[in-house]
């Protein structure tokens, strides 16, 4: 039978060539691979890898690690705590400012000042600063909604700032619809964990509630660990997660931790360095005293050079 395309080559297509044993055939086994995929040990102490999920990952006690040291690095390393504040600064500024647009003059004037003194009021300014510190150096922040009677404003609205380690939980527990549920048919997958960390979730990833610890783990004031759970309408979680089911937040300093330490040892070497080529000391022997007499120093006596100067040693 003829092929039926043929009339591309203008004759009769011939049969399919055989690749040849040898090594000169048309085919060649092509070996290839990632480098980065190699596991020698030279590699070691580069590829520390783990195959744990975002949570897992993020787990609780390893965020708390990593919020010590960025905490310790921001106050005691002035490169890492002006980046962030520099941060903060350029973010925030003095703080949001309201445009209302109406058809209204008036009404315009009057809501952008009654926002005025209110954030005024409550140092919305300052707040907002604060949280976008605490997102850089702990990795994540929570404000909480509430009434402030003494709020002189009209609105009592006020934003409290709850630390980072004052949201946690008992663990993570992760649960799924029952097939024989209603709802089991449309509600989505659970993908993320009901409970991570102090924050509850829905099945569709929405957090419902957030347990907060009465006072910071640190101050030992309590017997026992007592919390209160808010719900979510009330709280704004401030986190930028980098990973998908990632629920809890990493400080932003976690990748330059270790380079923001060797740069304080770095800073301090080079003035001690500096130190060192600007210090000089010597002595200068002479045969004939000034005042025409010797010291009578015994032998193997000691003695002291200062520092920036030239010492002047008798003879021998």
């Amino acid at each position: 039978m003829k092929n039926p395309f043929s009339f591309l080559r203008g004759k009769s297509a011939a049969s399919p060539r055989k690749p040849a044993a040898s090594g000169g055939g048309l085919f060649h086994a092509i070996r290839a691979h990632f480098a980065a995929a190699e596991s020698a040990a030279k590699d070691a102490d580069w590829w520390k890898a783990d195959y744990l999920s975002a949570d897992a990952d993020a787990n609780p006690d390893t965020r708390r690690v990593l919020r010590m040291r960025s905490r310790y690095e921001y106050q005691n390393n002035s490169y890492a705590r002006g980046v962030i504040q520099c941060l903060a600064n350029d973010t925030i500024g003095n703080g949001p400012r309201l445009r209302y647009a109406s058809s209204d003059d008036a009404l315009n004037s009057l809501i952008e000042r009654d926002f005025t003194a209110w954030a005024e009021t409550v140092r919305l300014g300052e707040k907002l600063r604060a949280i976008r510190i605490a997102r850089a150096r702990d990795g994540e922040a929570f404000v909480l909604l509430a009434q402030n009677p003494a709020i002189r404003a009209d609105v009592k609205l006020d934003l409290s700032l709850i630390d980072a380690d004052r949201v946690a939980g008992d663990g993570c527990v992760a649960t799924a619809p029952s097939p024989s549920s209603p709802s089991a048919e449309t509600a989505a997958p659970s993908l993320h964990p009901v409970t991570i960390d102090g924050i509850t979730y829905d099945p569709y990833g929405n957090p419902v509630s957030y347990r907060i610890l009465v006072s910071h783990p640190s101050d030992g004031n309590l017997a026992e660990e007592r919390a209160i759970v808010g719900p979510a309408a009330n709280m704004i979680h401030v986190v930028r997660p980098d990973r998908p089911e990632q629920h809890r937040g990493v400080p932003e300093l976690a990748a330059a931790l270790p380079l923001f330490a060797k740069l304080r040892r770095y800073t301090n070497a080079v003035v001690a360095s500096a130190e060192k080529a600007a210090e000089y000391g010597g002595i200068l022997y002479t045969e004939h005293p000034t005042d025409g007499t010797c010291a009578q120093i015994e032998p193997m006596d000691a003695v002291t050079l200062d520092i920036n100067q030239l010492t002047t040693m008798p003879e021998g």
